[in-house]
């Protein structure tokens, strides 16, 4: 699963997932940490750079809720 975490086309889904797993997803933790820390998260070609911008937010945004979901 770590590989579609950079995808935006599957990531919002992978992570719904990850959150519904709760604390049975902790192996997934260090990928989330290791994405969340990177500067160049995620490599989007969505035609206008503030698209692109506003995506990775939110593909951020997720992926820190999830992390949160998962240690709760």
């Amino acid at each position: 699963m770590p590989k579609y975490l950079a995808d935006d086309l599957y990531a919002p889904q992978a992570l719904r997932v990850l959150a519904l797993m709760g604390p049975h997803a902790r192996p997934i933790l260090p990928y989330l940490d290791r994405f969340l820390a990177s500067r160049q998260r995620v490599d989007l070609t969505l035609g206008d750079l503030d698209a692109d911008m506003r995506a990775d937010d939110m593909l951020l945004a997720a992926m820190s809720a999830t992390r949160e979901q998962i240690t709760r």
